[in-house]
């Protein structure tokens, strides 16, 4: 497997990990109890999802706080993560992941369990993120079709474990293909 030009079990993982932003909400699970938006997206900085052993800086609580209002959530630092809504949760986790100006944005089932609404706010956010940040690559994982974003230009679609097609989403998102998965 290559990865932003590096092959796997040929390169540090750690300096490869350094390049890469992730968005998983089930690292919720993770977290102290108390910890802020802020001091959520501050651990994107370290590359764990604790303060204890590096506390944020002032300078990196401010990159935070740039991070947290590039996805909408001006206002929402110093708010305990677990009084946020699901969508501004996963919003936080966004923040998180571009933090540290990724090359590669991985978003794991980034809309699984919200409503309509934090649904949409989500894909408007990764859709203006793609805006402003045109040489970001973004690789989504998800189950709803209507989760791709307009400017989605390849697609992978599997089933029963195997490739199905791959290439343009009007391509790969025919009848046949999508009934095959």
């Amino acid at each position: 497997v290559h990865v932003l030009g590096e092959r796997l079990g040929t390169t540090e993982v750690h300096a490869l990990r350094r390049r890469l932003g992730v968005v998983d909400p089930k690292l919720y699970r993770m977290l102290d109890r108390g910890v802020t938006a802020e001091g959520l997206v501050a651990t994107g900085l370290f590359g764990h999802l604790t303060t204890f052993f590096d506390p944020p800086s002032e300078a990196q609580l401010e990159l935070a706080r740039h991070a947290l209002r590039e996805v909408g959530l001006d206002g929402h630092a110093k708010q305990a993560v677990e009084t946020l809504s699901s969508g501004q949760l996963t919003r936080t986790w966004l923040a998180r992941a571009l933090v540290h100006t990724p090359d590669l944005l991985i978003l794991d089932e980034p809309a699984a369990d919200l409503d309509l609404l934090g649904r949409e706010t989500l894909l408007a956010s990764l859709t203006a993120l793609g805006r402003r940040r045109p040489v970001l690559s973004m690789l989504m994982v998800s189950h709803h079709l209507e989760d791709l974003l307009p400017e989605t230009d390849t697609v992978l679609l599997l089933g029963e474990g195997r490739a199905i097609a791959s290439g343009a989403p009007h391509e790969v998102l025919t009848e046949t293909n999508l009934s095959a998965a």
